[in-house]
């Protein structure tokens, strides 16, 4: 129950643990899946289902349903002559993954020469699909191209247009190369790494703050 299904990986299997019964009638169970809790408006229904092996039973639906939804099912055992109760009603949701682009770094690019120990990095905000309004990234920085060895991995929020996040102090040393990438993520959807660029630290000074 509150499971959150990608549209791409249906339709749904329904499955339930077996139900006991004090009769000597062979069981069969009714699978009913609807869009609201009260089960009045039914998708899916499915009678004279028999029992799973492994004490399981499993329906697949014959179709995927509409993605940006929430589907609530339940489960009944009868036997022709008896019939049990429903189970509690089970939900989840149907729902279409946002698709992520990669973002495009702007400064410092190129094994530049950054003026600070603490230099902001800029980059062009990734695309996204869907509804989503805001991205947040993560930022990676470390000393070889590999990202082996990472110095560093921070979140930040997006912001209109470009993003730039300032690598806190005490993190970099004087007179290294280091290397950087972002990807940005919803809570649900990561996107891929951008391309890797570089920058040098100054080889002396560069405590400032600042653009470099």
């Amino acid at each position: 129950s509150g499971s959150r299904i990608p549209v791409s990986e249906q339709p749904v299997t329904l499955s339930v643990d077996n139900a006991a019964t004090s009769g000597v009638r062979p069981l069969s169970y009714l699978f009913e899946v609807a869009s609201d809790v009260a089960f009045s408006n039914t998708v899916f229904s499915r009678s004279d289902v028999p029992p799973g092996p492994n004490g399981r039973t499993s329906v697949r639906l014959p179709q995927a349903l509409a993605t940006g939804h929430t589907y609530y099912w339940r489960v009944r055992a009868q036997d022709g002559a008896n019939t049990g109760t429903f189970s509690p009603a089970s939900f989840f949701e149907v729902y279409t993954p946002v698709i992520i682009g990669a973002a495009v770094p702007v400064f410092p690019v190129g094994g530049v020469v950054v003026t600070s120990l603490a230099p902001f990095l800029t980059f062009m905000n990734a695309s996204s699909s869907g509804n989503l309004t805001r991205l947040d990234y993560h930022v990676a920085v470390a000393e070889e191209i590999t990202f082996t060895t990472v110095a560093g991995v921070w979140s930040v929020s997006e912001q209109p247009t470009s993003t730039a996040f300032q690598i806190p102090f005490g993190v970099l040393q004087l007179g290294r190369q280091y290397f950087w990438a972002v990807r940005g993520y919803d809570g649900i959807s990561l996107g891929p790494w951008s391309a890797a660029e570089s920058f040098r630290t100054p080889a002396s000074g560069g405590t400032g703050g600042g653009t470099g």
